[in-house]
């Protein structure tokens, strides 16, 4: 096998898209990837990890996909992407075809994110006549409002993803929801890809409270979820940041904080940090705390994404509180396997409640933090990840690399 892998993010250590890429290719021999050509937006620069030095790589700049910062974005992206699509698409398609045929390649692993990607991906595995392997994080509806694309676009774009997926070999998709989901709706054969890490990463189980004086919240990643945010804010205000006794604080671990406050707010916000640090400083903490999004306005994505902070909740050894929708994804992966506290509202005394509940119930406590390291080993490690590339790929001989 010699895998062409077109991408937006080239494996690298500094972004989320660009880390999971890492993690798959750890399982795949490397002389099975031939090449990797770049299609990179032009405002990123993602440093290519070391490993991956010897895969000859071609890199090239994404067409414009962002219209939200332009007035009257989303109607001019309309003729601009049809521009785009008329005469861009094709030259990118020529180039990565012939690219592609210096190395003699007989796949095409392609992460199928965003409108260029999409459009890229079927042209060049039918010009290529090779079998097409998609990688998908997030519904395609996701990145087309988030960018302001013009909607008889997106309602384009989208049913170019449904085509992509109908006529892939198989599909590496980003939740055993979607992979139900896009079975269902496009007749795709699909395995679940989520976040892995390596089983050596976890801490055991907690047993005690992280403190006798504090009770820590701890969150990191990417803060998406603002209203589910601003709700536990809401919750911890109403209980003088105080519960069992002990003064709580909030603990953030990401790029970002944007955050305002009228009163006493204990919040401890420490940055960027590696998985190993994430995992370490919330193995500190007593609660790891997960929002995923209630709004009507992004019910597809709570249906079908996986946070990839979940995982690294897990590996931490501390309990997780889930706070989204029961019928999202990831609450019915933890609903199935009984992983983590939940709580399923935005309402203020159902937070409280739950906060209470953790705070408090020492023996239950100690069981959800036990079922989440079980779930971890279950679902979430490597060995886990190496099998589901395998299968994905088809080839079962990854398995035993």
């Amino acid at each position: 096998m010699k895998i062409l892998l077109l991408t937006d993010i080239p494996p690298t250590k500094s972004y989320t898209a660009g880390i999971f890429l890492e993690n798959m290719l750890r399982h795949i021999p490397k002389e099975y990837i031939a090449c990797c050509y770049t299609v990179l937006n032009r405002h990123l620069t993602p440093a290519l990890s070391e490993e991956y030095n010897e895969i000859p790589l071609k890199v090239v700049t994404k067409p414009r996909e962002n219209w939200g910062n332009i007035k009257f974005g989303n109607f001019i992206s309309y003729f601009f992407e049809k521009a785009i699509k008329s005469f861009t698409i094709p030259a990118i398609v020529n180039d990565i075809c012939e690219f592609a045929k210096k190395y003699e390649v007989d796949s095409l692993w392609v992460t199928l994110q965003g409108q260029t990607m999409i459009r890229l991906a079927l042209p060049v595995a039918r010009r290529l006549d090779i079998p097409l392997y998609p990688l998908v994080y997030d519904p395609p509806q996701w990145w087309m409002r988030a960018n302001k694309v013009n909607k008889f676009i997106a309602n384009e774009v989208i049913t170019e993803f449904g085509n992509t997926l109908n006529q892939s070999q198989n599909c590496a998709l980003a939740s055993w929801a979607m992979v139900e989901y896009y079975s269902q709706l496009y007749g795709a054969k699909g395995v679940p890809m989520v976040s892995c890490l390596d089983a050596k990463l976890a801490k055991a189980p907690a047993s005690e409270y992280s403190s006798q004086d504090e009770f820590i919240i701890c969150m990191a990643g990417q803060l998406y979820a603002r209203d589910e945010w601003n709700a536990l804010l809401g919750a911890l205000d109403s209980m003088n940041w105080q519960v069992n006794g002990k003064n709580i604080r909030l603990r953030y671990m990401g790029e970002w904080l944007e955050i305002g406050a009228q009163r006493p707010r204990c919040i401890e916000y420490l940055g960027w940090r590696t998985l190993e640090e994430v995992i370490d400083i919330a193995s500190k903490s007593d609660i790891c705390y997960c929002p995923y999004w209630f709004s009507s306005e992004f019910e597809l994505e709570s249906k079908l994404s996986f946070p990839s902070k979940l995982p690294l909740y897990f590996a931490s050894g501390r309990p997780v509180l889930f706070h989204g929708p029961e019928y999202s994804s990831p609450g019915k992966f933890i609903t199935k396997n009984d992983a983590a506290y939940t709580c399923h509202t935005l309402n203020t005394d159902d937070l409280v409640s739950a906060l209470c509940k953790i705070a408090e119930e020492k023996t239950m406590y100690q069981r959800v933090a036990q079922k989440a390291h079980y779930t971890f080993n279950l679902y979430l490690t490597n060995e886990q990840m190496k099998q589901r590339v395998s299968e994905f790929f088809g080839l079962q001989a990854f398995a035993s690399t």
